[in-house]
């Protein structure tokens, strides 16, 4: 594995983990550790990046107390130095920046960026992808590198949240953080944000040291009009459902003594997984047309010998 590939995989694992890794851990989990011939070798090898990255503005902690796993962890600096790039790796960045457009900005911006990382941009032909920009993503860049609480529409309703972090996964951008309206942690589709995000500008919150990751709801990944399906949950394994998908609204117990919950659904099949990984604590109510169908997938996993 080339050596930047192996020096980003160790900087995406020690920036995201939620608690300290541990040397085993680094070495067994991180791609391009795990093929070193002895410890001697890995330790060399590791010591090796973790300068790289201290050199380029990435703030790496040890820990070594009683209260937290000894390990390590690491957070972004203000402003990262050059990454003091190969010449194949600039020109490998400098094609990526040629062959995949991001939508919503000149290529001005995207040449500026190259050249700050001491590249140019190749010519292509043809772009081979696009990547969309959604509105608001760069204000809420700003507001979370400034520790402001922000302001915007999501669901027809006001919001008002401090924002954690940032994540692309699956092709969209996610905002994570603690919405002040709801007094919990939530997670947004930032395409969905229906207004202006609008950043306070009196005062600053602190951010939590362990900063939740997205976690997408499964019946939610994919597009096109959603279909509200309920849900009810034993009420001994709510609070486990509401702590896995923290984005959902927790409603009171109804009469019967189960947690009913509505769920926008535009992907079938992540929501007959979900239900399936709660086995008999939860029960689809309705519509009648998804109700349905999760009958027939039963029945057909019934019948498998």
């Amino acid at each position: 594995m080339p050596a930047v590939d192996r020096l980003l995989n160790l900087a995406a694992a020690l920036l995201d983990t939620s608690s300290p890794l541990s040397i085993d851990e680094i070495r067994r989990n991180v791609p391009g550790y795990s093929s070193c011939a002895s410890d001697d070798a890995f330790r060399r090898m590791f010591e090796r990046d973790k300068e790289g990255l201290i050199d380029i503005g990435v703030v790496i902690t040890f820990h070594d107390t009683s209260e937290v796993q000894t390990g390590y962890s690491a957070t972004r600096a203000q402003e990262l130095t050059s990454l003091q790039l190969t010449p194949g790796e600039l020109a490998s960045l400098e094609l990526a920046a040629a062959s995949v457009r991001l939508n919503d900005s000149s290529e001005s911006d995207v040449l500026q960026a190259v050249q700050k990382l001491g590249g140019g941009v190749a010519d292509a032909a043809e772009h081979v992808a696009a990547l969309d920009i959604p509105d608001n993503l760069a204000d809420l860049f700003e507001a979370i590198r400034k520790h402001r609480v922000v302001s915007f529409t999501y669901s027809s309703s006001p919001r008002e949240v401090q924002p954690h972090r940032l994540e692309f996964r699956r092709g969209r951008w996610y905002l994570s953080g603690f919405d002040l309206s709801r007094d919990a942690d939530r997670s947004f589709r930032v395409d969905r944000i229906a207004s202006k995000v609008k950043a306070s500008t009196d005062g600053v919150f602190e951010p939590p040291e362990d900063r939740r990751r997205v976690n997408l709801e499964p019946w939610a990944m994919g597009s096109g009009d959603p279909l509200v399906a309920t849900v009810a949950l034993d009420p001994e394994i709510a609070a486990l459902f509401f702590n896995e998908y923290p984005n959902v609204e927790e409603p009171l117990p109804n009469e019967a003594g189960s947690v009913l919950v509505d769920l926008p659904v535009v992907n079938l099949t992540g929501l007959f997984i979900m239900l399936l990984s709660y086995l008999d604590r939860v029960e689809l109510v309705g519509p009648a047309e998804i109700r349905d169908k999760f009958c027939q997938l039963l029945l057909s996993l019934a019948e498998v010998k």
